[in-house]
C-alpha cells in the first residue's frame, strides 16, 4: 500500500506540463462552478415576498346593462273609447 501511494505520487510528479494545466483547468472550472452554484442560490433565496395586504379606500363600480328592443312587430290595438 505504501509503495502504490508512492509510485502515485512519482507518476504526479513526472506529468508533463500540459496534462498539469489540463488536471489545473478542470479544477478551476469546478471551483468557479461551485462558486457560481452558491451564489445563484443564495440571490434565489434572498428575495422575499409579501401577502399581508391591507386596502382601506373607495371603490367605483361600474356596470353596463344591455337592454335589446325589437322594434319590428305590428301591434294591432282595438280600442273603443266610452263617452
Amino acid at each position: 500500500m505504501l509503495l502504490n501511494l508512492f509510485t502515485n505520487f512519482l507518476n504526479i510528479i513526472y506529468m508533463d506540463k500540459k496534462e498539469i494545466w489540463k488536471i489545473v483547468i478542470k479544477v478551476a472550472i469546478y471551483a468557479l462552478t461551485l462558486v457560481g452554484a452558491a451564489l445563484g442560490i443564495s440571490a434565489m433565496t434572498s428575495c422575499s415576498t409579501s401577502r399581508d395586504v391591507t386596502v382601506k379606500g373607495k371603490a367605483v363600480i361600474v356596470t353596463n346593462d344591455t337592454t335589446i328592443i325589437d322594434h319590428g312587430r305590428v301591434f294591432n290595438y282595438n280600442y273603443t273609447y266610452k263617452r
